[in-house]
């Protein structure tokens, strides 16, 4: 688990570096920088893993990825929104994590929505190899600060926000939204 104040930060690509860079100097200044993990939901580009996933099978097509036993820490969209509103109306500096300090395994998200979508047997695990920041184990955020703000605000959660991504995707495919 990632925690803001001591896991070292290891950008391998410029737009992470610059990113690291804008943080060490809105930190520098005093301010708050919210580190986001996996955000999902409706509107994300096609090409991230979820709606990667949901159109490819939705279209019957194979889906190939990795042997999935990374852990990532998803957190849906409105969940993040709750979660940047609170910090921003806290007295939290430096940096934050925005997570949901739940890791779970990428296979257990595609079979999740595979599952909901009766697809599973399209499904390739292992079919591609996992590299650079993909194959790290994991990359999940410890987020007991952001708990200090966060008490009590409702928390959607992988499972319903899941369901939600799908039906909006589902809708958007079909041509309806």
């Amino acid at each position: 688990m990632c925690d803001e104040r001591t896991s070292a930060c290891r950008p391998t690509t410029l737009y992470g570096q610059s990113k690291l860079c804008a943080a060490e100097a809105y930190i520098a200044a005093g301010a708050t920088w919210g580190r986001v993990y996996f955000p999902f939901g409706p509107y994300e580009p096609d090409a991230r893993l979820i709606p990667s996933l949901i159109r490819h099978l939705r279209a019957g097509q194979s889906f190939d990825c990795s042997h999935g036993r990374q852990l990532r820490d998803f957190v849906y969209v409105e969940d993040l929104a709750e979660m940047i509103a609170a910090v921003l109306d806290s007295d939290l500096t430096g940096a934050v994590n925005l997570g949901s300090g739940e890791p779970r395994s990428l296979r257990s998200v595609v079979e999740h929505v595979a599952d909901r979508l009766e697809a599973r047997h399209l499904v390739r695990f292992g079919a591609i190899e996992a590299t650079g920041v993909d194959a790290e184990p994991i990359i999940a955020a410890d987020i007991r600060r952001l708990r200090e703000v966060t008490t009590g605000l409702p928390m959607i959660g992988f499972e319903a926000g899941a369901g939600r991504a799908l039906a909006w995707w589902t809708d958007r495919l079909s041509g309806t939204t």
